[in-house]
């Protein structure tokens, strides 16, 4: 989970989630899920949405465009992977061979 500082500055933290109970998860709908974040008395909280399953397999819609410099005679070192998005709006990172 990402925290914001009293700074402004961000972080990753951990978070101790509350157990989910099956009967939460065994219907469509939203239920909320609480949890703590160590040396602090702050709450944390998570909007879980329960749906369907659906109808088809996600499929990327669009990929990120890649950015890469070089210097003039160096070839351009490519990534092995790139950030897709997804019908249902997932993204994960998926390889990719360069033509």
């Amino acid at each position: 989970m990402t925290a914001t500082y009293s700074d402004l500055t961000v972080a990753e933290i951990s978070v101790k989630w509350n157990p989910i109970e099956a009967e939460q998860y065994a219907k469509v709908g939203t239920f909320t899920v609480t949890g703590s974040v160590a040396g602090t008395d702050l709450q944390a909280i998570a909007t879980v949405h329960v749906k369907e399953s659906p109808a088809q397999t996600p499929y990327i819609t669009s990929l990120s465009p890649v950015f890469v410099e070089t210097v003039v005679g160096t070839p351009p070192a490519m990534p092995s992977v790139v950030t897709a998005t997804y019908s249902d709006l997932s993204i994960a990172q998926v390889s990719v061979v360069w033509d």
